[in-house]
């Protein structure tokens, strides 16, 4: 019955998430960030602290969000704010020639009977392994 229509309101929406897909890895295979062990810092039980430093090509201030996938724990980005930016002053006081954003990652706490959360994997991770993490931003 409505089997054979379903299909005209599904394909739509099914063509702009394939789109989303392929757009968001266009933009993430040109932005690829090792970040050292010594960046990602744990702050109590449950908070992560994520050092990010590249040479600025847009303005970043605090309250935005940023988008960073962890290609060892996920395929997919997710949403961090930015706490704190800083930036350093090129050669001769010029245009600035890095900046330094803090994010601060809440972890959550894996539910009993269900699969772990992104952020609670992501602090077992820097719990476990002191090695640098490949982020994409």
């Amino acid at each position: 019955m409505h089997t054979q229509t379903a299909a005209y309101y599904m394909l739509p929406g099914l063509v702009l998430y394939l789109l989303d897909l392929v757009c968001r890895g266009l933009q993430l295979s040109n932005s690829t960030t090792l970040i050292p062990g010594r960046e990602i810092s744990v702050h109590g039980r449950n908070t992560i602290t994520v050092a990010l430093s590249w040479v600025p090509d847009a303005t970043i201030k605090p309250g935005q969000t940023v988008y960073l996938r962890f290609p060892s724990l996920s395929l997919e980005s997710h949403p961090f704010t930015v706490a704190a930016v800083q930036e350093e002053a090129g050669p001769g006081g010029g245009h600035p020639r890095r900046i330094s954003t803090l994010c601060h990652i809440r972890a959550s706490r894996p539910v009993k009977g269900h699969a772990p959360t992104f952020t609670g994997s992501l602090m077992e991770r820097v719990l476990s392994d002191p090695s640098p993490i490949l982020v994409q931003v």
